[in-house]
């Protein structure tokens, strides 16, 4: 069994090391994007989204296009 600290690690996701993204906590999403509960590193009291857009779903709708 993993402890919490396992656990939160493999969960949060740091962005340009001033960023923390909690990819347990989705928010939102769309046909190619999800947007994720997030906070800067230096300040976890300041919530945030991050969007994340899949590259791959991104240029099947361009060749599409």
């Amino acid at each position: 069994m993993e402890s919490p600290e396992q656990t939160e690690s493999k969960a949060a996701k740091v962005i340009d090391g001033k960023y923390v993204i909690d990819m347990n906590q989705p928010i939102g999403g769309g046909s190619y994007s999800k947007v994720y509960a997030a906070w800067p590193k230096s300040d976890g009291s300041v919530p945030l989204a991050c969007k994340i857009i899949s590259k791959v779903e991104l240029d099947k709708q361009v060749l599409l296009g």
